[in-house]
């Protein structure tokens, strides 16, 4: 038989403490309680934070995109504007030979109304070429024709009738490269009399990035397809594109911003999956394989001033 413990004065023990004290208890609850009151509403505050800046981070993009593709928009268009407007006050689109030294004052007029044009020529039927310089004519021979994508721009004017950009391509005459906007002329006889064409050379849109690199803060581009770098605040000055070879524009691998060179080799990864662009596209990428220096990019397609489109951004 078990015997039972008895105190020091005969009396049995009390029975042992079990549980939790409850000054222990109440803290623990009452940290809990608030723990499941807070941390909902931190976390729903956390993520329409998010969601907010996410907007605010895409429309800004979006807007400055928007500034970017306006200001060439509107320099190029102000080139077909003047162009048509030297056409039709040099008597329509209908051309003699015999009109030409009429015209010249016109067209003359018609560069120094356009600081984006630094030439017009005239592409006659016989694939030879007529600039103006100086305010006179002069032959400059097949050479610029002689460009297979400009003949088949001269061609397609011919065919069609019409008008159209196209380039970019060298100019012999410049010695740099430009790209063009071209008017179909009909003779007497309304079949093709050649086309009047407007050169801007590709240095100037590397200005007009260069106005919206100082007033937003980013630096934009304009690369032709998505490999060569057409436009760039760094290409501002002609003597960087003169005296290239021809049709040499430059690779984003070869080009002297790193950030841009390495724009499609990197993993990219979304800027906004809750808000996604709307008018664009974009997405963020690591700059070193094995460090934290990261960069932005937003950029869309712009279509309708050459062969192959233009992609145009900033990062």
């Amino acid at each position: 038989m078990t015997a039972v413990p008895l105190s020091v004065n005969g009396n049995e023990a009390p029975p042992a403490e079990r549980g939790m004290p409850i000054a222990w208890l109440l803290p623990l609850m009452l940290t809990v309680l608030v723990m499941v009151a807070v941390v909902p509403v931190v976390l729903l505050g956390y993520l329409g934070a998010r969601d907010n800046t996410d907007r605010l981070m895409r429309d800004r993009s979006e807007l400055v995109l928007d500034g970017i593709v306006g200001t060439l928009v509107s320099q190029l268009e102000q080139v077909e504007t003047l162009l048509g407007h030297a056409v039709e006050a040099g008597g329509g689109a209908s051309l003699d030979t015999r009109d030409l030294d009429v015209r010249r004052a016109f067209l003359a007029a018609a560069v120094a109304a356009a600081p984006q044009v630094d030439m017009i020529a005239l592409a006659l039927p016989d694939q030879s070429w007529l600039i103006l310089e100086g305010g006179n004519w002069r032959d400059h021979g097949a050479a610029m024709g002689e460009q297979p994508h400009v003949r088949q721009a001269v061609n397609k004017l011919n065919a069609d009738l019409g008008s159209l950009w196209f380039g970019p391509f060298w100019s012999p005459a410049l010695e740099e490269p430009v790209i063009a906007f071209g008017t179909a002329l009909k003779s007497a006889r309304r079949d093709h009399a050649g086309a009047l064409v407007a050169m801007v050379p590709i240095h100037k849109l590397s200005g007009y990035l260069m106005e919206t690199a100082n007033d937003f803060g980013q630096t934009p581009f304009v690369l032709l397809g998505r490999s060569r770098v057409l436009a760039h605040p760094e290409l501002t000055r002609a003597s960087q594109v003169v005296g290239r070879q021809r049709d040499q524009i430059p690779r984003i691998g070869a080009f002297g911003d790193r950030v841009l060179a390495r724009i499609w080799s990197r993993q990219a990864n979304d800027l906004s999956r809750a808000q996604p662009f709307r008018r664009s596209r974009g997405h963020w990428s690591w700059l070193e394989p094995d460090g934290f220096e990261s960069n932005a990019y937003v950029y869309r397609a712009l279509a309708g001033y050459g062969t192959e489109p233009w992609t145009v951004g900033f990062h």
